[in-house]
């Protein structure tokens, strides 16, 4: 028997691979994402499992804000949403988003984040607007929603607003602890 055989694909050959699977397939299915919203797609779809699944999205309209070029909406319409209303103020990820909104069931919004936008219809919303999610402290949302929030105190203070916020724990093998904290609301 060769060993050649027995010897395992390296570490770089695999990612080169389920990369490319992943381009072919976001291709086939008429995504549209610079390489920055790919590698996002790439690094965060695991993350967004954990998080950004609380309740079964199937059948329902999501609110995605902080949306980008419509990757997690890709992620949500995956999952079986209905349709994904996204809110999106930076105009180059706009300009994609407006793109793949053309060949999926995404309603874009090109706008800066405001509580007026959970006035829109929707069963469930993912807000990650970068730091700004102390805007929602004072809410109390009639939807399930979660909410990405960005430092760990900000995190203790949606805590103590009535938000469950799961401890995350050590995220990485050296030890670094992230930042990064998930709250929920009727979820």
């Amino acid at each position: 028997m060769n060993s050649w055989l027995h010897v395992p694909f390296s570490r770089s050959y695999l990612k080169f691979a389920t990369e490319l699977q992943l381009k072919r397939r976001l291709a086939h299915e008429g995504w549209r994402f610079n390489k920055f919203r790919f590698n996002v797609i790439l690094d965060e779809s695991v993350d967004w499992v954990k998080h950004y699944l609380p309740i079964k999205v199937q059948g329902k309209t999501v609110l995605d804000v902080g949306a980008g070029a419509g990757e997690s909406a890709r992620f949500f319409l995956l999952h079986g949403a209905k349709e994904v209303v996204c809110v999106e103020p930076n105009p180059y990820a706009f300009k994609d988003l407006k793109l793949n909104a053309t060949y999926h069931q995404i309603v874009p919004i090109n706008d800066y984040f405001k509580l007026g936008h959970l006035a829109f219809t929707h069963d469930f919303a993912k807000i990650d607007i970068e730091g700004y999610e102390e805007i929602l402290l004072n809410v109390k949302p009639q939807k399930p929603m979660v909410v990405e929030v960005h430092s760990v105190p900000l995190a203790e203070r949606f805590k103590v607003a009535g938000w469950r916020v799961p401890f995350v724990g050590f995220d990485d093998e050296r030890g670094f602890s992230c930042c990064t904290r998930y709250a929920y609301w009727m979820c």
